[in-house]
């Protein structure tokens, strides 16, 4: 994967040859310092650059401590952006688990602007979507679709209240012990590669007390760390499957 965001592109025509016959409705995304083509979208898609992207949320997020991480894919059409904000914590059996926010974007009409929250468990590094979608701004490729910071800002705000509200259900992951861990590693169930199952499930049997979160957290170590190649958008549903499985337990 690549991390070099700031990259002009270009919406252009498209035609046949010889004839040159435009395509009616259609338009090619082409990055111009390569010519090569990123997708082919409506002709009332409007490019939103990475760069704008990432200079919003740097805006938005100014004067807090943040460590972020930005990864590219797909020929750099699709953007991975992730700000860990560690002063935005609480504890879970003496874990430091840190606010996280997560940006993505395209060029190749493959998704809408997406902003997503979620968690970081500190001491191992381990990516966590805490709920379905803690929040997410979606924003449509067509028409204005730049991003106000002022807007940003106000939600960031409310989802650290949201964030630290998510608490009490990792605490209580925390003190419910884990009953029938096979079937609660069974790949199928958990919806993730079998693979990634085995690993968490063998993660899981270094635990001293056998709990849900000791569960969740081997699922999320697998998922963040044991992934044979990187790929953002599917360890962002592998994490959502991972939350949903251990919320279940608490039932």
């Amino acid at each position: 994967m690549s991390t070099d965001y700031d990259f002009p592109v270009e919406l252009r025509a498209i035609s046949t040859e010889p004839d040159g016959f435009v395509i009616p409705h259609r338009r090619a995304v082409i990055r111009t310092d390569t010519m090569k083509p990123l997708g082919v979208v409506s002709d009332k898609y409007t490019l939103l650059p990475h760069a704008e992207v990432v200079d919003t949320l740097r805006a938005t997020l100014k004067g807090q401590e943040v460590k972020e991480t930005i990864n590219l894919t797909h020929n750099g059409a699709r953007m991975h952006l992730e700000f860990m904000l560690p002063d935005v914590t609480f504890k879970v059996e003496g874990d430091d688990i840190a606010m996280r926010l997560v940006v993505a974007n395209s060029y190749d009409g493959s998704r809408k602007v997406r902003l997503v929250f979620g968690a970081y468990r500190l001491v191992c590094s381990n990516g966590m979507y805490v709920g379905s979608l803690l929040l997410s701004l979606n924003h449509r490729h067509v028409g204005d679709v730049g991003l106000e910071v002022t807007q940003i800002r106000k939600q960031v705000t409310m989802i650290t209240a949201q964030f630290k509200a998510s608490a009490p259900k990792m605490q209580k992951m925390a003190s419910k012990h884990l009953s029938s861990p096979k079937k609660f590693f069974d790949a199928k169930t958990l919806r993730i590669p079998a693979y990634l199952a085995k690993i968490a499930r063998e993660q899981f049997k270094q635990a001293e007390d056998g709990t849900v979160w000791d569960a969740y957290n081997a699922l999320t170590f697998a998922i963040t760390h044991k992934m044979k190649k990187p790929n953002p958008e599917l360890a962002m549903t592998l994490g959502k499957n991972a939350w949903g499985a251990a919320i279940a337990r608490l039932q």
